[in-house]
């Protein structure tokens, strides 16, 4: 039978091994919460991205013009007017045969990067043509553009011009 002080270092090894055990897993475990808690510091709900997407990239304005085909050289020009690189003469000349080779109901679209006093932006155009053979245009792009088209409407006959872009 063993001896009480061989029982007694038996039970104080036996306390020391299950407390280091202990110690290791409870510093398993806290190391894993604390990782888990840094990683998600950088996270952030749909919401939260969301709202700063829309903070940070401002929609470009909108206009939307009705018109005859005969008035769309008027349209592309202001638009080059206002453009510094990015729509060249050979460039309208396409969108122009492009635009006026319609067919009633068929929607189309060009997009143009383009080089403006505020900088590079794209230059947006849908189009389609309704019943009356009107053009349906619509245009989104830099403000300069927009605000040029806008004032372009006292000049040309039967256009009608919807949509007010908003000043910023």
């Amino acid at each position: 039978m063993p001896s009480v002080p061989d029982q007694l270092t038996g039970l104080i090894i036996s306390a020391v091994i299950g407390a280091w055990l202990l110690a290791i897993t409870g510093v398993l475990i806290l190391r894993r919460h604390y990782n888990r808690r840094i990683e998600r510091i950088g996270e952030a709900s749909s919401e939260e991205i969301l709202g700063e997407l829309k903070t940070a990239y401002k929609q470009a304005p909108k206009i939307r013009i009705q018109t005859q085909t005969e008035y769309l050289p008027y349209i592309i020009e202001r638009i080059r007017e206002n453009v510094e690189s990015g729509l060249g003469e050979d460039q309208a000349q396409l969108l122009l045969e492009r635009i006026e080779s319609h067919r009633l109901g068929e929607e189309h679209q060009a997009i143009f990067p383009i080089e403006s006093s505020k900088g590079s932006s794209d230059l947006r155009l849908n189009w389609t043509c309704d019943e009356k053979q009107r053009i349906d245009l619509h245009i989104q792009g830099d403000p300069t553009i927009i605000f040029a088209l806008y004032d372009l409407k006292k000049k040309i006959p039967k256009a009608t011009i919807i949509g007010q872009a908003g000043r910023s």
